[in-house]
């Protein structure tokens, strides 16, 4: 928001509700807006190319948060950061209320889950038992039999 006779932006203030036909990509992102911290997010694009069109022309984004029904549009230089499975950008979570931070953790193995199906970003390996040889077996038929 701008106060009057001011024409500094403040961070992280860009976003706009979009009442738009648009299609989800599959291009996770992590998007800021004021208020909350970084979300992971999917990048969306206007099916009306005049619309697409002049998103580009102010370099804006349409955004899909994750875990949430509504679009937005934000500033593609300064809200959007590339997703790539880690935990959210730098960032102090606790001023944030304890319900933000629950619903963003969701969000966040909830996006996990759908990476980790694309084999995008890869699963926590398990740790596995010690596998029993062919000779542990034999060993084993030699005692018994």
């Amino acid at each position: 928001k701008k106060s009057r006779g001011s024409t500094k932006k403040l961070k992280y203030d860009s976003s706009s509700p979009v009442w738009t036909d648009y299609e989800v990509t599959q291009e996770f992102v992590w998007a800021k807006v004021e208020g909350y911290p970084w979300w992971p997010s999917r990048i969306c694009v206007a099916k009306d190319k005049d619309i697409a069109q002049q998103l580009e022309a102010v370099q804006r984004k349409l955004i899909s948060f994750v875990g949430m029904e509504d679009i937005s549009c934000i500033d593609a230089e300064d809200e959007i950061k590339p997703y790539g499975g880690e935990t959210s950008p730098v960032e102090d979570s606790t001023v944030y209320p304890e319900k933000t931070t629950e619903e963003l953790k969701r969000c966040l193995t909830m996006t996990r889950r759908i990476l980790k199906g694309r084999g995008v970003i890869q699963a926590t390996p398990m740790v596995q038992k010690k596998s029993r040889s062919r000779m542990d077996d034999l060993e084993e038929e030699k005692k018994s039999g």
